[in-house]
């Protein structure tokens, strides 16, 4: 079926783009570990313009499922139409099955990494925030003393 292996692809191409979002993630961590403020820019750049094919390919996935619901259960029933991908796989042929499965998977592990990768990158930046912010303590003497000079 042609909606099937259009959304075996979309899936497919879903996992890509997510794999070069791990990608800028991973490179997100490697700047904020060096303390370099303009690789961390970059990355972030980066990874904004990669969500936005992301975001459309989530769209026509949705629309390709629901075609897909709408073909399975053609008697109108509005839940079969909102259905997951993961759903949808227990209602499709065993090969077409496999192959919606596996793309869905891999898409899966690649979003599951990236979260994982954002968790660890938040942990990074809330330690650093936390050493910027004790330094500056140390060096005011706990803020009674000024960092500019006034006069000038």
């Amino acid at each position: 079926m042609k909606d099937v292996e259009t959304l075996k692809t979309i899936l497919e191409t879903e996992a890509e783009v997510a794999t070069g979002i791990y990608d800028q993630v991973t490179r997100e961590m490697e700047a904020i570990i060096r303390l370099s403020a303009a690789d961390l820019a970059e990355t972030v750049r980066a990874e904004t313009e990669l969500m936005k094919p992301l975001e459309k390919l989530d769209k026509e996935r949705a629309r390709c499922a629901e075609e897909i619901g709408r073909r399975l259960f053609p008697d109108g029933n509005s839940d079969a139409r909102r259905m997951t991908v993961r759903e949808l796989v227990r209602y499709l042929p065993p090969a077409e099955a496999v192959a919606v499965s596996g793309a869905a998977d891999r898409l899966r592990s690649v979003v599951e990494n990236i979260v994982a990768a954002n968790g660890r990158n938040r942990v990074l930046l809330e330690r650093s925030r936390r050493f910027v912010d004790e330094t500056l303590r140390i060096v005011t003497d706990d803020n009674t003393r000024t960092l500019i000079d006034q006069r000038m």
